[in-house]
């Protein structure tokens, strides 16, 4: 199946979902409530893809300075819930205050095909 289909999949079953229609699968409770948070509240359209801002190298370096104690503390700790998540299509993420992705852990397959907005320096 490809991607585009994959995402209008996961678009009908989000709108089904918030929408409370028939879904094609069991979604929790709290992915539930955040789905219809994002749509309801925050006007947010599945359909519709932004690529979110990404900061300059020296944007980026500046947050991640001001962050580095816990950068550092976290460090060992992501990669352990990585490892204990077990999945290659995860990554656990550490973002700032501001929402901005500063440190994260995946597989590299994952790091390669993720979408610019889920990377290191993304907000």
């Amino acid at each position: 199946m490809s991607l585009l289909a994959d995402s209008s999949m996961h678009v009908r079953e989000i709108l089904n979902v918030v929408n409370h229609q028939l879904a094609t699968r069991s979604t929790s409770e709290p992915v539930a409530q955040s789905w219809a948070r994002c749509v309801n509240e925050f006007q947010l359209d599945p359909s519709r893809f932004v690529t979110p801002p990404i900061l300059t190298e020296y944007e980026l370096s500046a947050r991640r300075d001001a962050m580095g104690d816990l950068i550092a503390c976290s460090k060992l700790e992501m990669t352990t819930l990585y490892q204990q998540l077990a999945d290659p299509e995860l990554a656990v993420v550490l973002v700032d205050a501001g929402g901005v992705i500063v440190h994260q852990v995946s597989s590299v397959p994952f790091a390669e095909a993720a979408a610019d907005g889920f990377r290191v320096g993304a907000l």
